[in-house]
């Protein structure tokens, strides 16, 4: 089964998405959420996400 997230559905919910990442102060779960989002707006699977970011892919599929 091939695993994808759904695409931003506006500009405004992208435009929230890279914030926390840059943010200094950022708690570093809402960070690596945010990673996994981009990612899986740029297309890639579950699988491939899990291995960039380091955690299982229970943890990308479920949502942290």
């Amino acid at each position: 089964m091939v695993l994808r997230a759904r695409p931003g559905l506006d500009e405004g919910e992208q435009a929230v998405v890279p914030c926390p990442a840059a943010a200094r102060k950022a708690p570093k779960v809402l960070v690596e959420r945010c990673r996994m989002v981009e990612l899986s707006w740029d297309g890639w699977l579950v699988p491939q996400i899990a291995d960039a970011v380091r955690c299982s892919q229970k943890t990308v599929f479920l949502g942290g």
